[in-house]
Formats: C-alpha cells, sequence, structure tokens
C-alpha cells in the first residue's frame, strides 16, 4: 500500500564475520527514505550489505509502487507523487529521531530530496549520511531524455537540490566510474569525491543459460528494457533493416516500453522490417527464458554523454546467464569488460557496425564460445559498498 511506513530491523548474515576489522562501518546502518524497492539497484545494495555482515534498520515509506517507468508519468501522476512524499517525510522523520543507534544514514535511489531532508536531523544526532546517487534527476530529464530545457524552472530546481545534496552529505556514490566523473564534472565537485558502487544482479534470478549461444535459427537477438534514448533502439532498427536488406537471417525480440515506444514502432513500419517482433512489457519472471532463447543479449547504443558512462541492469544480467553481449564502446562498458572476449563493443550509434558484428556472430557462431562472463551478484556489491566506505573513513 503507498504511503505505509516499513519500520524493520536487520539481522548479519550467520556465515559472515562481523567484527570491526570485517565491517568498517560499525555497528549498523540506518536505511531511510522513499527509495523504490521494485529498483534492483536498492534491492542488491540492501542484500548485500546483509551478506557482507552488515547490521541494517530500515525506515521506509513506498510512494513508488505500481510505478515502472517515472520518466513517463502524466503531469497529475507528478503532483501525486509528490503529495506522496510530502505525506511521508513527517512519518519518516519521526521514526528517525527514535531510531536506535547506528553508525551511519545511508539514503537509496531515488533519493535527492530525501538526504536534503535528513541531513539535518543525521548532524544533530551526530552521524553521517550516505546518498547513493545512482541516477541524476536533473541529467536524466536534461541531457539524456531532453524532457525539459536547461533553464526551465524544473530544471533549474533540481540542478540546484543535487548541487546541494553533493555538498551537504558526507558521501556520495554511483554506479561506475565514468558515471561519477561525469557527476562531479556536472555539479562541479572535486575529482575522486564521488565514490563508485556497481550495480550488479542477483545470480539467483539469472542462473546460467541451458542452451548453447548460437544455436538457435534463425540467429536470435534480444533487447530488453526501457524505450529511452540512452538505449538507442534506433540503431537496433536500422541494423535490423540493414541485415535484412543483404539476406542475413536474423529474428530480434524486443521487450519494453517507455518514452520512445510509439517513435520505434512508427520507425519499423516506415522501414518495412519484418525481423523485429516487439513483446510489450515483460514480467521480469519472464526474462530468463527469453534470454534462454537468445543468442546474443543487447546493451545500449545511445550517443549521449551519459550513455557512456552507465552499465545498465541487462548487462550485469545477460553476464550472469553466461549470454554474449553486443553493446555500445564507452569508457563504462570497457571498465565492466575489461577485455572479456564474450563482450562485443561497437560504435554507438552506429547501426552499420552492429549490423557488420551480428552478420559475423550469426555465421560463425564459435565467435560466441567466449567467456566467461563477470559475474557480479549481491556479495560483490556489498564488499565494494564497504570497501569504499572504509576508504572515506580513512581518508
Amino acid at each position: 500500500m503507498r504511503g505505509t511506513p516499513v519500520i524493520m530491523d536487520g539481522m548479519p548474515s550467520t556465515d559472515v564475520a562481523t567484527s570491526p576489522d570485517d565491517v568498517p562501518t560499525g555497528d549498523s546502518l540506518l536505511i531511510w527514505g522513499t527509495y523504490d524497492v521494485s529498483k534492483p539497484r536498492v534491492r542488491l545494495l540492501l542484500q548485500g550489505l546483509r551478506e557482507v555482515g552488515v547490521v541494517i534498520h530500515e525506515q521506509h515509506v513506498d510512494i513508488w509502487a505500481g510505478v515502472r517507468d517515472k520518466g513517463t508519468l502524466g503531469a497529475r501522476e507528478q503532483v501525486a507523487a509528490v503529495v506522496r512524499w510530502l505525506r511521508a517525510m513527517p512519518t519518516l522523520v519521526r521514526a528517525y529521531l527514535h531510531a536506535p543507534p547506528h553508525r551511519a544514514v545511508l539514503v537509496p535511489y531515488l533519493g535527492l530530496f530525501d538526504a536534503l531532508v535528513i541531513v539535518p536531523f543525521a548532524r544533530w544526532r551526530g552521524t553521517p549520511v550516505i546518498w547513493d546517487i545512482f541516477i541524476s534527476p536533473y541529467d536524466t530529464v536534461v541531457n539524456d531524455r531532453r524532457l525539459l530545457g536547461r533553464y526551465h524552472p524544473i530544471a533549474l530546481m533540481l540542478r540546484a537540490a543535487e548541487w546541494l545534496a553533493a555538498r551537504a552529505v558526507s558521501k556520495s556514490f554511483i554506479d561506475t566510474r565514468a558515471h561519477a566523473e561525469r557527476f562531479e564534472r556536472l555539479m562541479g565537485l572535486a575529482p575522486g569525491s564521488v565514490g563508485a558502487v556497481p550495480l550488479g544482479t542477483d545470480p539467483s534470478q539469472f542462473p546460467p543459460r541451458t542452451t548453447r549461444a548460437g544455436s538457435h535459427t534463425p540467429f536470435r537477438i534480444f533487447f530488453y528494457g526501457q524505450f529511452i534514448p540512452l538505449h538507442g533502439l534506433e540503431t537496433i532498427v536500422r541494423a535490423a533493416h540493414r541485415l535484412e536488406q543483404q539476406g542475413t537471417a536474423v529474428e530480434w525480440v524486443l521487450a519494453g516500453t517507455g518514452q520512445e515506444q510509439p517513435r520505434i514502432t512508427a520507425l519499423i513500419a516506415e522501414l518495412g522490417v519484418r525481423s523485429v517482433r516487439q513483446l510489450g512489457w515483460v514480467a521480469p519472471k519472464d526474462l530468463p527464458r527469453l534470454i534462454d532463447e537468445a543468442d546474443v543479449g543487447l546493451g545500449i547504443f545511445g550517443t549521449s554523454d551519459k550513455a557512456r558512462t552507465v552499465v545498465p541492469n541487462k548487462v550485469y544480467e545477460l553476464a550472469a546467464t553466461q549470454t554474449p553481449i553486443i553493446s555500445g564502446d564507452t569508457p563504462a562498458m570497457r571498465e565492466f569488460a575489461a577485455g572479456n572476449r564474450g563482450i562485443h563493443l561497437v560504435t554507438p550509434g552506429d547501426h552499420e557496425a552492429l549490423a557488420l558484428v551480428i552478420e559475423r556472430l550469426a555465421t560463425r557462431p564459435a565467435d560466441l564460445q567466449e567467456g566467461p562472463l563477470p559475474v557480479i551478484g549481491p556479495r560483490e556489491v556489498g564488499t565494494d559498498l564497504l570497501r569504499m566506505l572504509r576508504a572515506g573513513a580513512e581518508a
């Protein structure tokens, strides 16, 4: 139920030591705010902390239940979300003032305004605040999705809020080193001031594939995710068209919805592409099966500055299943791939380059049998977060 507070005490894992040397955050972390529990980022952070032995307490009001894509909310839905947030704050602040002793407060995504609220109360208790930026609302709506102009009042408000939050909290972090450097430049922060903790995935939800990549006829490509500019769906559709013209037998399966879906559907019709099948929104439980039925999974091909700095959920998930990946050649993807030959990188936005790689893999399936791909699960995420916090405490 939206707006219902959940106050929970976490317990450390029984198989992980929890001495001060093992857990640099000290006694416990308080997880605070209106964070979106439907997002893998939030779930993996909390699970990862538990797996490495951190005691966590949660003070949470869910205001995002049932919202798949915040970027597609209408005006009335946006106002309703703001109202839910305003109603949640008094409940959360009262809960915080009576919270058990804790070494630090962690504000997960989406926590920009949560961070601004909790900082003065945490300071009163002498407690540092750690903010997981994960996605910058300003960068997303202005530079990536281009929903607002740079000087729109809401854009100016978002930038001011992020500028202030980044300086008010004790420590902030984001998902990749490239993304951290971008956020530092956008907000005028000192180099190295924003940490990086990978998104990761839950390998139990994305187990190793049961079919051999390259065994399907026709060769099958799978994309899933939100239809947003960052993902570069136009590049995918034009690559499909190019391969059709060449007579290369490839089937493209696209799963998801979002901002660009009408434009992409119109482009498919305009080009007369017959090899692309759109599934619409797909339940998460069905993704492993669809991945297993594909020969290759697609990452992102957007050309924006932000697209160069992120590694999306799907890349971690595809890697966990040991499915070959094709994605844009970006600093963030190079950071993740680290020369792994099971990850094929192409020039972002270049449909001809994408078509060439797929043609090669479709005609030479032996090139797909490279690996293993990196598996970054909750424990790795939790370990990286603790490493970042330890470095911050020692600085």
